[in-house]
């Protein structure tokens, strides 16, 4: 599993370099759109470097390749799903970097806050974005899914910072007291949890249709 992860990493060294240079240009070009900004941050490079490598497997034949290895489907779809998670953990880590650095140095820029509201928006994010699209490519193929997932991925950019100022505009003050309380009062646990069980289950009913797909599919 480590393997499969790692070599879908080392086959985008290049994309992997421009893919942090542009998150430094975005962590400072939306500094103040927050927290939005730091989901959109985390998921325009997630979605960059998690489907260049299925685009690069595809023009390689790799998965020709993968099935002829003592390698089950099961690890390599799975692999897949988990490089997402590694892959958003990393752009995270990178931004708090770059934040650590602005104000331990006082260097005179501004940026989008490092919050949990905003890493959270971005596994929210991220987690519909694979759970839509990775059935879609092993069914499909990267290339003939292309275009389903570029209009997927900029519907939820798009609709992102909309829908959080629905949120924080709602005029329903039974909804808005209860996403006020969930998120200031509630702790960090009670809200992971609260994100995490719909997530998993989303994902496990799409990685079950990738897994089908994938074992179905004819190459």
């Amino acid at each position: 599993m480590y393997q499969l992860i790692k070599k879908d990493l080392l086959m985008q060294k290049k994309a992997l370099m421009f893919a942090l240079l542009y998150l430094i240009f975005f962590t400072f070009a939306i500094a103040k759109n927050e927290p939005i900004g730091l989901t959109i941050g985390i998921m325009v490079v997630t979605y960059m470097l998690a489907l260049g490598s299925a685009s690069l497997e595809e023009k390689n034949d790799s998965d020709i390749m993968l099935l002829s290895l003592p390698i089950k489907k099961k690890s390599i779809v799975l692999s897949k799903y988990l490089s997402v998670y590694i892959i958003a953990t990393g752009v995270f880590l990178f931004n708090y970097l770059i934040y650590l650095g602005v104000h331990t140095f006082s260097i005179p820029l501004e940026m989008f806050p490092i919050t949990y509201v905003g890493f959270a928006g971005a596994i929210i994010a991220v987690t519909i974005f694979s759970s839509i699209s990775f059935p879609l490519i092993f069914k499909l193929g990267y290339a003939k899914s292309r275009i389903i997932n570029l209009i997927l991925f900029f519907g939820l950019v798009f609709l992102s910072a909309p829908v959080t100022e629905a949120i924080n505009k709602n005029e329903n003050l039974a909804v808005k007291q209860w996403l006020q309380k969930l998120v200031y009062e509630s702790s960090n646990i009670e809200k992971t949890l609260f994100i995490l069980l719909p997530l998993l289950v989303i994902l496990m009913i799409s990685y079950k249709l990738s897994l089908t797909f994938y074992t179905k599919r004819e190459f």
